[in-house]
């Protein structure tokens, strides 16, 4: 749809994924899809957890099976890169010309995040199927899998209020893209 010079286009959304969209003026930013490895009797979903805006669960339908994360930039004008987990990055400026190792010295990077590809080129959807923390510990590559927590309780159920692990999900523009405006605070 063409409308007073600018170019719209309708995208429907498969599955139930996350949809992250800017606080300045609401739009799509990026997905975050939650998938089965494998094409099995398993389902997965990305839900709001009740009684909270920015909250979300991931869920899977069986226990010790291998998942995936399929991320995407909805933008079709900037490079994005998303984190889930670990902690947020600070742009350093005495780091951020360097073009040696010295570039991922500084607050800057987050080598506590779940994922180790992070790059998101526009409308190209990421797969993300094996875990960053493990490749970091050992140097060998493990899919991601979703476990049953151990409980306190003698029938091995989740005990009530367990929440079980968080990983916040952090986006962030290309330095200097288009995108930047979308991203900032109010």
């Amino acid at each position: 749809v063409n409308q007073h010079g600018e170019a719209f286009a309708g995208y429907r959304v498969k599955g139930h994924p996350m949809v992250l969209c800017s606080a300045v003026d609401g739009t799509a930013l990026a997905s975050l899809h939650l998938q089965p490895a494998s094409s099995s009797e398993s389902r997965a979903l990305i839900a709001r957890r009740t009684g909270s805006e920015n909250r979300f669960q991931g869920v899977l339908t069986v226990d010790g099976h291998a998942f995936q994360l399929v991320m995407t930039n909805l933008t079709t004008d900037s490079v994005l890169m998303m984190d889930v987990g670990g902690t947020l990055r600070h742009r350093e400026p005495e780091f951020w010309e360097c073009t040696d190792r010295s570039f991922w010295s500084g607050r800057h990077k987050n080598d506590g995040r779940l994922n180790r590809p992070n790059i998101l080129w526009p409308m190209t959807p990421l797969v993300v199927e094996d875990s960053f923390p493990h490749f970091q510990a050992t140097g060998e590559s493990r899919r991601l899998r979703l476990l049953a927590r151990a409980s306190s309780t003698e029938e091995g159920l989740a005990s009530p209020g367990d929440e079980g692990t968080e990983y916040p999900i952090f986006v962030y523009p290309k330095y200097g893209s288009l995108a930047c405006a979308r991203f900032e605070q109010i």
